[in-house]
């Protein structure tokens, strides 16, 4: 630990020694004839292997996330506050899409070259899964019934999500574009920021708030000329999406840039990918903020 004259005092300083922390840089003192360190009462912490640390250090991240801000009555009126803004959110239509020009997403391929895959074999138990989800994105706009004679086709595949530790919360349907993926000429490659960076950027605040897109990639349009080679079939029938699917390997990028277009001349909004942090000094600062970033949201997207 390296300390400068910027500190007014160091706290603990009598059992640092005892964690494997040092000080270098200040010369300090104390007298360690009126504190001890009493080494049963301090927890000890022994795991198994990686996964149980993940498990552990997940745990103590839903209580954080179970800590709101200021006073029961402050985090109310800022809930209230918002509340409306949200509601518009949520009225947004049905088979709306981004209106950001650099969100529309591409599939460059060599001139000549299709590819088929038949669809894969799905277990009868995911069948109903499979299914639902096709209608929502019927009914969402998300995807269409291909025309004739398209030459493409993608394989459907049903796969788990699971937590931090390990517990199944649900499934995704997705396509496996890895063929797609392989015939890419041009992408995006808008870098992905980094977490470490993001953390230092968002140090000084006191009040945050996480925002996560719901569908995002699904928010992306398609270009119309590109669609059909994300085509695929379910139950005799083949459709083609109109918003952007997960699995391309470029859509990362496309929605990074997208967020940060999005997002642009608010310092105390950073994204990574579909995810958002607030970051603000008090709670009625806060709610401007948030107030900002929904309503801009909002906005971009018909």
């Amino acid at each position: 630990m390296n300390l400068t004259n910027d500190h007014d005092m160091s706290i603990g300083t009598d059992f640092m020694s005892k964690l494997g922390i040092g000080l270098t840089g200040l010369p300090y003192k104390w007298d360690d004839s009126k504190v001890s360190l009493d080494n049963s009462k301090v927890p000890e912490h022994k795991f198994n292997d990686f996964s149980e640390l993940l498990n552990k250090v997940d745990d103590e991240m839903s209580e954080l996330e179970n800590c709101p801000a200021g006073s029961s009555n402050e985090y109310q009126q800022a809930l209230n506050y918002i509340k409306p803004l949200i509601q518009l959110n949520q009225a947004i239509p049905k088979g709306s899409f981004c209106t950001i020009p650099e969100s529309v997403v591409s599939i460059e391929t060599p001139e000549g070259v299709t590819f088929y895959r038949r669809p894969y074999p799905v277990p009868l138990a995911y069948h109903k899964i499979v299914q639902d989800q096709i209608d929502e994105w019927l009914e969402n706009g998300v995807i269409k019934r291909a025309p004739a004679n398209t030459e493409w086709n993608s394989a459907l595949t049903a796969v788990k999500k699971t937590n931090a530790k390990g517990e199944v919360t649900g499934y995704r349907v997705c396509h496996d574009p890895r063929h797609v993926n392989a015939l890419l000429k041009s992408i995006d490659r808008m870098p992905l920021p980094k977490i470490s960076e993001l953390f230092e950027e968002l140090k000084g605040a006191t009040v945050y708030s996480t925002l996560d897109l719901k569908s995002a990639f699904n928010s992306l349009k398609m270009n119309e000329e590109h669609a059909h080679k994300l085509a695929f079939s379910w139950n005799s029938v083949q459709y083609i999406p109109v918003g952007t699917p997960f699995g391309l390997k470029h859509v990362s990028s496309v929605m990074q840039r997208t967020m940060s277009i999005a997002l642009e001349n608010m310092s105390f909004a950073k994204c990574f990918v579909d995810d958002i942090v607030v970051a603000s000094t008090s709670i009625e600062e806060h709610k401007q903020h948030l107030k900002q970033v929904i309503d801009k949201l909002t906005k971009n997207i018909s």
